[in-house]
């Protein structure tokens, strides 16, 4: 097979614009690999560094100019004279003219003044190898569900251990992610034990690709993937709203779906999630509490989906006969046409934890809750569509009108 990745040196001491080279990486997988990467100011390069990038034989150099941008431009000359069908894209402060000549000069083929976002970098990289003769297609992304509780209990992280087997079984590469950093039970539930986690994604952010990303996480004996959250809470380095979002997209480069156990929509990565999603389960249990919960939450999932095409579900968890509180109660409550009923498996679903095996990986999928959560998740396999059935007055209406509308006169001949 022709090989098309482009072999890229990195050399930057800054980490968000390293964070930004790793994106613009993950947004297409086959555009380049780093073969050389220096966390290093430029213009303070040594003499052994710059043999490094010499060596490793590099076609593009992404390089910043931060600190000394004169000093760096100097540095280039070198890694240009000795190369000169070498690209080197570099980024940085705004340049006085005769410095952006020298520059050109010194063999920068293009300048992206900084900041300098991961689609920026993505979209120079495809010029760069354009320019050599090689083409890449649009990346795809994949899709993001994200489940979180209207209160404590709800049965989330059972949830998305459930519909991840089950979507997984349908032709969907799967990665279950854990977002609940504090409780952090969803390798438990799979009976797995990580080393890694979220927390080691996020330190190593700038250089993750395909084989260090398939290091970080676990296989689960079903195929399904799991990225758990940290052992110690108090190991996850601070993140903010950009970082959250550009760590899930990266993992949407590398999955046909993403599932996320959530628990706290008002954080960074909360905040993050729901406005990516293409979907949202909000589980709750029949109490008033759970009740009360998700009509907090429902208008903060909806300002995040806002602009977009997204289901938003609201999950009646635990649903049984006899309950004081009733799925139309909860419709009534929260003013909605319909909710999602998972049915009451209690003894099941206890044997099922106690043992780190998810009930639909223990009994093929023949429990009622198995049969509700297939309807949960019709659409979001690979393939299917996502965006929500109207409300059945909705679709009545519409009978309604087809049966009533005048027909046509017939034209005699």
């Amino acid at each position: 097979m022709q090989e098309v990745t482009l072999r890229v040196a990195v050399i930057s001491a800054d980490p968000p614009f390293r964070a930004a080279v790793a994106e613009a990486l993950s947004l297409y997988p086959d555009l380049a690999m780093v073969v050389s990467d220096t966390p290093a100011l430029a213009a303070s390069l040594s003499p052994g560094a710059i043999d490094r990038v010499q060596a490793e034989n590099a076609e593009v150099v992404i390089v910043d100019l931060a600190g000394d941008p004169a000093g760096a431009i100097r540095m280039l000359r070198l890694l240009g004279d000795s190369a000169p069908g070498r690209t080197i894209l570099a980024t940085g402060p705004a340049l006085a003219p005769d410095l952006l000549i020298e520059g050109m000069r010194s063999g920068i083929g293009e300048y992206l003044p900084s900041p300098v976002s991961a689609h920026d970098l993505a979209d120079a990289l495809r010029r760069a190898g354009r320019r050599v003769g090689r083409g890449y297609a649009t990346p795809t992304v994949g899709r993001l569900l994200t489940i979180l509780g209207a209160k404590g209990g709800t049965g989330v992280t059972t949830a998305a251990a459930n519909a991840a087997l089950l979507l997984h079984r349908q032709g969907t590469r799967t990665l279950l992610l854990d977002l609940d950093l504090e409780a952090g039970n969803l390798a438990l539930t799979m009976g797995l034990r990580p080393r890694y986690s979220v927390a080691d994604l996020l330190e190593n952010f700038h250089r993750v690709d395909e084989s260090l990303l398939s290091s970080l996480v676990m296989s689960h004996p079903s195929g399904v993937e799991v990225l758990a959250a940290p052992l110690l809470p108090e190991s996850m380095p601070g993140v903010n709203g950009d970082q959250a979002s550009a760590a899930l997209r990266l993992l949407r480069r590398h999955y046909d779906l993403v599932v996320a156990d959530l628990a706290r929509p008002y954080s960074e990565f909360g905040k993050a999630a729901l406005e990516a999603a293409d979907a949202v389960f909000l589980m709750l249990v029949p109490d008033v509490l759970a009740i009360h919960g998700a009509k907090r939450l429902l208008p903060l999932i909806r300002r995040r989906a806002e602009g977009r095409s997204g289901r938003i579900d609201v999950v009646l968890n635990r649903a049984g006969p006899d309950d004081q509180i009733q799925r139309k109660d909860v419709e009534e409550a929260l003013d909605l046409p319909s909710v999602k009923v998972l049915r009451r498996e209690d003894a099941a679903m206890t044997s099922a934890v106690n043992v780190g095996q998810p009930l639909l990986s223990r009994n093929g999928g023949r429990s009622r809750y198995a049969q509700d959560m297939r309807a949960l998740c019709a659409g979001l396999a690979v393939g299917g569509d996502v965006t929500p059935a109207p409300p059945a007055t909705v679709v009545k209406r519409l009978i309604q009108g087809l049966v009533s509308r005048p027909r046509s006169p017939k034209v005699k001949s």
